[in-house]
């Protein structure tokens, strides 16, 4: 594999706290700004910035999240992390906002990584939940909230916040997360709303942005470890490769759609790992 090309591009505003890039059809690069309520829409050919400020009030900062397609072509949802957890419906063509939905009504709710099913519902989780962990199910068509409480998970992580994360949604509809701070692999049925949650084998390993490849399977970097963990839910075995550099802080997995092929982003060691679960 050889050397690709980086290009670097300055935001207008230093201390923004992007936390997630989303690139458009047209090739167009959105980045969510946190702290100023702002999506911005970088052209990579002239290197200039277009700021859309998310029209919603906010005691704090807005906390702009994540950019995730709905099942509508040329629909988009954004998600906010304030007070009790937001998402509203944005279609950048026309640069209209539209409907806004609130995940809890009342007491709060932190929603971290947000993900559309098949069905267009959202599914999202609540990052700093200490008891019950938490996860919000919002069906678009009616508006519905559903909060799905986690067991409880007993011993030192008791007390813990989960730090819910990297949510994803498997072919067959399964919704798969972490919970970061407590070492565990959660799995929902969404028909039944059963939930099952699995230990990962090596302690408090960090689990981060997992992905699923086509036949199911679940990858995972290990953030605090240096691995990429493989879940096998035909199975239920976990399977462990360390990466070549062990302190790299494994946070981010991309498994390409077609080929299968893994690709890693690290924290530490300014690299991008590629590993292919053929050889």
């Amino acid at each position: 594999m050889g050397n690709g090309k980086i290009t670097e591009y300055i935001q207008p505003y230093d201390k923004e706290g992007n936390h997630d890039v989303y690139v458009d059809e047209d090739g167009s690069v959105w980045s969510t700004g946190q702290y100023r309520g702002v999506l911005y829409k970088l052209n990579p050919d002239t290197a200039e910035f277009e700021e859309i400020s998310v029209p919603v009030k906010s005691k704090g900062p807005l906390l702009v999240r994540n950019i995730v397609p709905a099942k509508e072509p040329g629909q988009w949802w954004i998600l906010m992390g304030s007070g009790t957890g937001k998402v509203m419906s944005y279609n950048p063509r026309t640069n209209q906002f539209g409907r806004l939905f609130t995940f809890t009504p009342e007491g709060r709710f932190y929603p971290h990584t947000m993900n559309v099913d098949k069905e267009g519902n959202i599914w999202v989780a609540d990052y700093l939940a200490p008891n019950p962990r938490r996860v919000a199910y919002l069906n678009t068509q009616t508006g519905e909230v559903k909060i799905i409480n986690l067991p409880q998970i007993p011993g030192p992580y008791l007390q813990r916040v989960s730090w819910g994360y990297g949510l994803r949604i498997a072919p067959n509809g399964d919704v798969w997360l972490t919970l970061l701070a407590l070492n565990r692999l959660v799995q929902i049925e969404p028909k039944t709303m059963e939930v099952t949650v699995r230990e990962l084998p090596t302690l408090d390993s960090g689990p981060r942005r997992i992905d699923v490849d086509a036949e199911g399977n679940v990858w995972i970097p290990e953030y605090t470890t240096g691995k990429l963990a493989k879940f096998d839910p035909r199975t239920a075995k976990f399977q462990e490769y360390p990466l070549p550099a062990p302190d790299a802080g494994p946070y981010t997995v991309r498994v390409h759609p077609k080929t299968g092929e893994v690709w890693i982003v690290t924290t530490f060691c300014n690299k991008i790992f590629h590993f292919d679960p053929k050889t």
